[in-house]
């Protein structure tokens, strides 16, 4: 590896025996690695996958050290690329590395490579680290051209990566350095695809793994104007009228996607990448669009834009989904069926509700077990407005142990409670209503919801409900200020002052 200059830095070695870890300084030629990718764009895979299992193993090993100590300084300025490609860390402690750290503390470099609420470089911590672990893998991503490109297992897999070093304050976010090794893809020469073809399409992915805002760092880089370019030539070579064809009009392809080039295959990857998991529907349209001869393709791109809020009429919608399940049958392609439930999702009909749950029971065959949580909304949404209440509750009970969301965990545990009541069955009502409140204390409509289902409950002694809506207003005092309590309270008989609750006479 030829290297644009020579310079010398004191780094970090690593040195461990017996589950501790020891430290010491030497002295290397190389560059940091945000200089050194500005020159060496390509890189191996085996060679970018290497490199971050690298930074997590010797970061692992410094918050080893005696008295487990944190880096503070996790960046692309703070990691040295030696001229034989191996990494280091900086050695933050030396004088001889003054200049670094300088730059480290400029404003533009904090912005970008520290949480919003950390304004300066003062408090370490690991979450620290993991978040500027993250932000520099990030970096690397965006800066660079591995060879052969990243499949689309591998963008999502690296994408849900670095999600969870960003996000510290979430209940899945990584709580030390090594638990991220698992997470990271190790190449595998032997079942990689021969890629001669362009790679026209590498800005792309780019995009979609590092989508969560390094690009504002990368102002006028050739890497932005080459994803403006691919963007043009992607309308160019997908334009469609703006008068749509139906499904019964468009002409037969006599190709489905099993039989697309390997470049048009990728492209069909990519569309679905930013459906289902970047929901940036206008480049999945773009993405469809510019697959040749494909009528999947052509149906995907209409639904599409229509959740991008395009003009696509609701018949239009419902023809191109009736086409693109057809041309379903048999296959076992478990994203192409999420992308026609999310389409179903924005019909209303009684019968479109029926496809919808039909290609959910198709999909949930298949097995899988991530990401699971919006599909089988979607499925129960459809169960319950078929009126097959016992259905949709199974669905919502099973999206309940896929949800993350406190928002969407909210929302399922009030329609359950509704259910379950339809179903003459106020126990489980109740108890789904208890586990809601112990996950969310704070939320008045949770606990207005289990005072009225309690008070609809013959069986249950009034008492027993006072004593339950006293609970509630001493724990959420803003509750008694609800229009719903107080209609509630009208309706039930029971008088609120202060804290104190007591039965009408």
């Amino acid at each position: 590896m030829c290297l644009v200059s020579r310079e010398g830095y004191d780094v970090l070695r690593f040195i461990e025996h017996n589950r501790v870890c020891y430290v010491s300084s030497e002295y290397v030629k190389g560059s940091p690695m945000i200089r050194w990718l500005k020159y060496h764009p390509q890189i191996a895979k085996e060679v970018l996958f290497a490199w971050m299992h690298d930074m997590i193993r010797q970061l692992g090993q410094f918050h080893k050290c005696r008295g487990h100590p944190c880096y503070q300084y996790v960046n692309p300025y703070s990691i040295i690329v030696t001229e034989e490609g191996v990494l280091y860390f900086l050695d933050m402690g030396s004088s001889a590395n003054e200049e670094e750290l300088k730059r480290m503390q400029r404003r533009t470099v904090r912005e970008h490579f520290l949480p919003a609420g950390e304004a300066y470089y003062q408090k370490a911590s690991v979450a620290l680290d993991i978040y500027g672990l993250g932000k520099t893998f990030q970096y690397l991503l965006s800066e660079s051209d591995p060879e052969p490109r990243l499949s689309s297992r591998e963008i999502i897999r690296l994408q849900k990566t670095i999600s969870k070093c960003l996000n510290e304050h979430s209940k899945k976010s990584f709580q030390k350095v090594s638990d991220i090794h698992k997470y990271i893809p190790q190449y595998k020469q032997g079942k990689e695809r021969n890629f001669r073809q362009k790679k026209i399409l590498l800005p792309g992915v780019v995009t979609a793994v590092i989508l969560i805002g390094i690009s504002g760092f990368l102002k006028d880089t050739e890497a932005d104007k080459e994803t403006e370019k691919q963007k043009k030539t992607l309308t160019q070579e997908g334009q469609v009228s703006g008068e749509k064809k139906s499904g019964q009009e468009r002409e037969v392809s006599g190709e489905d996607h099993k039989e697309l080039s390997e470049e048009d295959q990728y492209k069909m990857e990519l569309g679905v990448l930013y459906f289902l998991k970047i929901k940036d529907y206008e480049k999945s349209r773009l993405y469809f669009q510019s697959v040749g001869n494909c009528r999947l393709a052509e149906d995907l791109s209409v639904i599409s834009e229509r959740l991008a809020g395009g003009r696509v009429e609701e018949e239009q919608l419902r023809d191109v989904l009736k086409d693109a399940g057809k041309q379903l049958d048999g296959m076992e392609d478990a994203p192409y069926y999420q992308c026609l439930i999310r389409g179903y999702a924005c019909l209303e009909s009684e019968e479109d509700m029926r496809v919808l749950a039909d290609l959910g029971e198709r999909y949930l065959e298949f097995g899988l077990t991530e990401d699971l949580s919006e599909t089988i909304g979607c499925i129960a949404v459809a169960y319950e407005k078929c009126g097959q209440t016992e259905s949709a509750i199974n669905m919502y009970e099973l999206q309940l142990q896929q949800a993350e969301e406190a928002a969407v965990r909210t929302e399922i545990y009030k329609k359950l409670p509704v259910l379950f009541c339809e179903k003459d069955r106020p126990e489980q009502a109740q108890e789904i209503l208890r586990r809601g409140i112990e996950e969310f204390p704070e939320s008045a409509e949770l606990r207005i919801l289990y005072i009225k289902v309690q008070c609809q409950d013959a069986k249950i002694d009034r008492e027993v409900c006072r004593k339950t809506i006293e609970e509630s207003v001493r724990d959420v005092p803003v509750i008694t200020k609800e229009e719903e309590f107080q209609k509630l309270m009208q309706e039930c008989g029971f008088e609120t002052e202060g804290g104190n609750v007591w039965i009408k006479q």
